[in-house]
């Protein structure tokens, strides 16, 4: 009844093109931003009725139990039901809700990747879906596959053909919110749409099927599936390659140290806490006697595993393809693994990421356009002109401002030595340059020397380049990720900088404050280490534009700037404060 992850991989490689994928609202977590879950559209929802009836969590009020009943809060197996049909009670609002959790968000690894495996003919080419986001069909289109065609209603099923080489379907068999058919009542859920079931039990016959992120308490979802046994069971070759059904662990992948016996009892422990439905166990523990693919296996990541079975393929084109779609996070997870460190060092390097991701997300107040602090020129003939500035370095439209436009400019991204974009900065810049665009290009570079920078385009910024710096060392201690930087690494990185800038050609040169960030480093150690590298390099920089951008004045204000420029250069320069 239960199998290993590698198991299953191998079912799938062997029995190539027999298995459809079926996918839940847990691949949807896996997006940038990620979409809610059952769980947390609940507790949202909730929120908002208590938030109506002026209640606050955990006061003293009898209303706050009467609430709770309505919404059959207790029962797992109701709860969602009941939440979306009492806080959202008609169709428009429940349209509109959900159009608004997902209409930000970008496919996930997982979704590329099953789209590529569709592709490749290791899967079907209908996926089966209860999701009603569009981040499927965002996949196969970011792959520049256009012939992928959603079948959400009874008239779009006459649509569907089994045998067309070379088109793409996705069975959303909870509609969608386009045509205002979503299914998320406890009523709605009772039966499927006829030719929509029609099409499931058709892609079930001599197959097998892989089920992702769901749990299965959906009373529609529980009778197709029984229906399925029923009909495996008198007979018929549906599912006769099998069901096999990822249970979330919801922890750290342990690798290859479990025993299968070790397995099998976390993976029942997670099914005894209600991950799967009671009644799809019941179905899959009833079929495993006759058939030991019907199974349950283990997900810690959908992607994780979907990546996992593209490498195992071993086919050279459909890695090279999934390598170039691989999210910020398993990206920055591989090239560490790959590296030695060990994966509790890259978990809390990606607790890092996600609470600067998180930071950037809950931004409330827009940037503001960097503000001039000091001016330094240079009293000869020789130096570049520096200029101070407080403000966000990440500003798209400052860095396409006219007194610009007719330069060769680049932005520097202050970065680590695994060029991981995991500071707030470099977070930011690669958001807006364009994450797969810049993180495929850095992923020839990585890793780098601490003092080295590492040049790629500027992606969709409106600069030429980008540089990435890495004044920031990274390792490992007792299991954690640790940063250092010093203001002789930033003099270091800057003067790589600064080389590069010459050869480029660059007139324009944007630098933040490196180091300042989860390496500790002091402001002043960082300004003076790229001070003294532009003291340095000072006639070479002849002609050219240095932009020194401090966030906030408050860290570090004009009178200690001025102070530091006067220490490094003397009379060479004249330092103006801009009022």
């Amino acid at each position: 009844m239960y199998l290993s992850a590698n198991d299953v991989i191998q079912h799938i490689i062997d029995q190539k093109g027999r298995y459809s994928c079926y996918i839940g609202a847990g691949v949807s977590v896996e997006a940038q931003p990620p979409i809610k879950i059952a769980d947390q559209i609940c507790k949202d929802l909730r929120s908002r009725l208590m938030k109506a009836a002026g209640l606050v969590e955990g006061q003293a009020d009898n209303r706050i139990a009467a609430i709770n009943e309505r919404l059959k809060w207790d029962r797992i197996e109701d709860r969602y039901f009941n939440t979306v049909k009492v806080v959202l009670p008609n169709q428009d609002s429940r349209v509109n809700y959900f159009r608004e959790l997902s209409e930000h968000s970008r496919p996930g690894f997982c979704h590329h990747g099953i789209a590529l495996l569709i592709r490749h003919g290791y899967f079907k080419s209908t996926c089966i879906t209860t999701n009603f986001d569009k981040l499927l069909e965002a996949a196969f289109i970011l792959q520049n596959e256009l012939e992928c065609q959603p079948i959400r209603t009874e008239e779009e099923a006459r649509f569907w053909e089994s045998a067309y080489d070379g088109k793409f379907y996705i069975l959303k068999l909870h509609g969608d919110y386009d045509t205002y058919n979503i299914v998320n009542t406890a009523e709605e859920t009772i039966k499927l749409s006829d030719n929509l079931t029609t099409i499931a039990k058709y892609l079930a016959e001599k197959s097998g099927m892989l089920v992702l992120g769901t749990a299965g308490y959906e009373q529609s979802i529980r009778r197709l599936f029984d229906d399925f046994a029923e009909a495996a069971k008198s007979g018929a070759r549906t599912l006769s390659a099998g069901l096999l059904w990822g249970v979330y662990m919801g922890e750290r992948d342990p690798g290859s140290r479990l025993s299968r016996a070790d397995l099998a009892t976390k993976i029942k422990a997670r099914i005894d806490a209600g991950v799967v439905s009671p009644y799809i166990a019941n179905i899959v523990q009833r079929m495993n006697g006759s058939n030991p693919l019907f199974a349950f296996f283990p997900i810690w990541s959908s992607g994780s595993f979907i990546f996992e079975l593209i490498r195992q393929t071993e086919k050279r084109a459909l890695i090279g393809a999934s390598n170039l779609l691989l999210d910020h996070t398993m990206r920055v997870s591989r090239v560490f693994l790959d590296k030695g460190l060990s994966a509790d060092a890259v978990d809390d390097h990606i607790a890092q990421l996600n609470k600067q991701r998180e930071k950037l997300r809950l931004a409330t107040e827009p940037s503001k356009w960097p503000e001039e602090a000091l001016r330094a020129s240079p009293n000869g003939d020789q130096g570049p002109a520096l200029t101070i500035l407080y403000g966000d370095i990440t500003s798209r439209s400052f860095m396409d401002a006219k007194d610009f436009k007719q330069k060769r400019r680049a932005v520097v991204s202050p970065e680590d030595t695994f060029l991981s974009a995991g500071g707030g900065v470099a977070l930011g810049l690669l958001q807006k340059a364009g994450e797969y665009k810049i993180l495929n290009e850095l992923s020839k570079f990585s890793p780098i020397t601490q003092g080295r920078v590492a040049v790629t385009s500027g992606g969709d910024l409106p600069v030429h380049y980008l540089i990435h710096a890495a004044a920031i060392e990274v390792s490992q201690s007792n299991g954690k990720v640790s940063y250092s930087a010093t203001q002789d690494s930033v003099r270091r990185t800057t003067a790589d900088i600064l080389s590069k800038a010459v050869a480029l050609e660059i007139d324009a040169l944007w630098m933040p404050l490196m180091g300042t960030g989860v390496a500790g480093l002091g402001v002043v150690e960082s300004l003076d280490g790229i001070l003294l590298a532009v003291r340095d390099m000072i006639a070479d920089l002849t002609g050219k534009q240095i932009l020194i951008f401090v966030f906030q004045e408050k860290e570090f204000s004009r009178a200690k700037i001025r102070q530091r420029l006067e220490t490094a250069f003397g009379d060479q320069y004249q330092v103006t404060e801009v009022e």
